[in-house]
């Protein structure tokens, strides 16, 4: 297992705090060169990796996690200015406009009141763009890491 260092914004560390945030999305770099419906397709065929043979370009799924600068599952990441630990449960690759509503209210976006799901993903998408410039836009659609985490130093003191 091994420990890495991950920098969060201070809204987003307070969400980890509070228990709203369990995941987070980081640009891939750099960005694959694949259509969009192959490596949409690949994330559900898991043996498949980043490789040449000829002409054509091939994804071995596990490879590419295995290649994660964040990590693996079971490693850890940690803010020390905020003196967090997080596990990463789970690793999976995907373009930042694919995520659902759930995965937005696991970024941290949990709103209360009038708002909708709809107003979830305007917070979120206007959070991004604040945080990313071309070409890793919201509108430029990259491909993420998407990095499922628990936190470790919370789960100590139930």
């Amino acid at each position: 297992m091994k420990e890495r260092p991950i920098i969060f914004k201070p809204e987003m560390i307070k969400a980890i705090l509070e228990g709203r945030k369990t995941q987070t999305r980081r640009v891939i770099k750099p960005q694959p060169a694949l259509s969009v419906s192959y490596l949409g397709h690949v994330s559900l065929v898991r043996e498949f990796s980043f490789c040449r043979e000829g002409n054509m370009e091939i994804i071995k799924y596990q490879d590419l996690i295995k290649k994660c600068p964040y990590g693996k599952i079971g490693d850890r990441i940690h803010n020390l200015i905020a003196g967090i630990t997080l596990e990463i449960t789970d690793i999976k690759v995907e373009r930042v406009q694919e995520i659902s509503i759930v995965d937005i209210e696991r970024e941290g976006f949990i709103y209360s009141g009038n708002l909708k799901p709809k107003d979830n993903l305007t917070e979120f998408t206007r959070f991004w763009d604040s945080t990313h410039k071309e070409p890793y836009r919201w509108e430029d659609n990259p491909y993420v890491w998407v990095i499922k985490f628990r936190n470790i130093k919370e789960e100590a003191k139930k």
